[in-house]
């Protein structure tokens, strides 16, 4: 017979007869969750860069962040992907499985505070019938005012932007370890953002991994994290998240054998989770996020010339309050409006040494992913209810993550700033 005890805020497991309690303490690790079923009795957690797959039975000890019991377990509704969790990983017979399971806040949402209402509801409904992909409005065409377009004169880069980025984008070539150029060296392409970047990323590099047209010297790599949003790793130095985060990143770029000197171009897609606020003040807070994360990357790695950014992929299916629609939309704005900082010139987004201090690489747009779902945009894209995971239609699902991985790939493998490098 076992007993679960608390001592000293730590979960452990006292076999009567057997070991002393201490004997059999463990320490709790910090995670994240990426999956729940609450059917099969399993979690799979995310920590230190890596996904496992845990069973929870019923001698697992389940708690919220006041030590108190949670009558539901796994079926609560406050474990969902992205919450900060604490656990207590055992391994017999080469099955993996917890002693304790422990929400890290409250509200079950890691260092962002509570929001009003349950996020196990599902959002109200926004009538999305009359907005229009961004890439679709043609000139003159506003969403409550503010301009359409992916950049400020339509959907083309500007030429002086352009014509510095295509400058940029030439100087990247194949580095050796310590950033210098080498015939043998490496490419690398890092991907940044949360658990949807990393789901389409890795679909991603199964597409390119048959692509026999691409640059053997690129080195592909994922250092996007589930739960992982904008909020939470905007600052490198928090000492929570934001540390974690990007220490787990150049964990990352090491197990891909390449270095922080390596780093030539990011693929860049994030979000934040369970938005409030209204428009434009979530568009404009995502914004000022995303910038101190474009800031972090020219510092973190020191040859990086370019980095292409996507917003959130439709939004109206959801059924959960992580990132529904208007807010999915939105942050395509925010995005547009952070690309469009750096080209009129912004210092806080310089990239030109002979303005004065750099302070970012060069950004423009990577493939514009949102669609008002099944409605065709001028390309032809469109996303339906089953291009997204059952369990909240919000994560893609295979589908969904191929449909974004292609388009990512094509993106790649025709823009003028990327096709020189990333094909042969």
């Amino acid at each position: 017979m076992k007993n679960l005890l608390i001592v000293a805020g730590a979960i452990i497991v006292a076999s009567i007869g057997a070991l002393p309690a201490f004997a059999q303490q463990r320490k709790s690790l910090p995670g994240v969750i990426k999956d729940v079923d609450g059917e099969q009795g399993t979690v799979t957690i995310t920590a230190d860069g890596k996904d496992t797959q845990y069973q929870v039975g019923e001698q697992t000890r389940i708690i919220d962040a006041a030590m108190q019991p949670i009558p539901e377990r796994l079926k609560d509704a406050r474990f969902a992907p992205g919450v900060a969790i604490q656990y207590q990983p055992r391994e017999r017979d080469g099955q993996k499985f917890l002693l304790g399971l422990k929400l890290a806040s409250a509200s079950g949402s890691g260092n962002r505070p509570s929001r009003p209402g349950k996020k196990s509801e599902a959002p109200a409904k926004v009538d999305m019938s009359q907005v229009k992909p961004l890439s679709d409005m043609s000139p003159g065409k506003t969403y409550k005012g503010f301009p359409g377009g992916l950049y400020p004169e339509g959907n083309s880069v500007p030429s002086p932007h352009a014509a510095a980025g295509l400058a940029l984008a030439r100087q990247i070539q194949p580095l050796s370890p310590d950033g210098k150029p080498a015939a043998d060296g490496k490419i690398a392409l890092l991907c940044v953002g949360m658990s949807n970047t990393t789901m389409e990323f890795s679909a991603f590099m199964r597409l390119a991994a048959g692509d026999k047209e691409l640059n053997p010297s690129v080195v592909l790599v994922d250092g996007a994290q589930s739960g992982q949003t904008a909020f939470k790793t905007q600052n490198p130095d928090d000492g929570v998240t934001g540390t974690r985060y990007w220490q787990v990143i150049n964990q990352r770029i090491k197990a891909a054998g390449v270095t922080p000197a390596q780093v030539e171009a990011v693929w860049f897609k994030q979000a934040d989770a369970y938005p409030t606020d209204p428009f434009p003040k979530h568009a404009e807070t995502f914004r000022d996020e995303c910038r101190k994360i474009m800031q972090h990357l020219h510092t973190a790695y020191p040859n990086l010339k370019v980095v292409y950014l996507s917003s959130r992929t439709y939004g109206g299916y959801a059924l959960t309050g992580l990132n529904p629609e208007p807010w999915a939309y939105e942050e395509g704005l925010a995005v547009k409006w952070l690309i469009e900082e750096q080209i009129r010139g912004d210092a806080a987004l310089n990239f030109d040494a002979g303005r004065g201090p750099v302070k970012a690489p060069w950004l423009c747009w990577g493939p514009y992913l949102w669609t008002r779902g099944t409605d065709p945009r001028s390309d032809g894209a469109s996303f339906s209810e089953d291009d997204f995971r059952e369990n909240d239609r919000t994560h893609p699902s295979p589908t969904g993550q191929e449909k974004v991985a292609r388009l990512l790939l094509t993106f790649l493998k025709t823009d003028p700033t990327s096709r020189g490098w990333f094909v042969k």
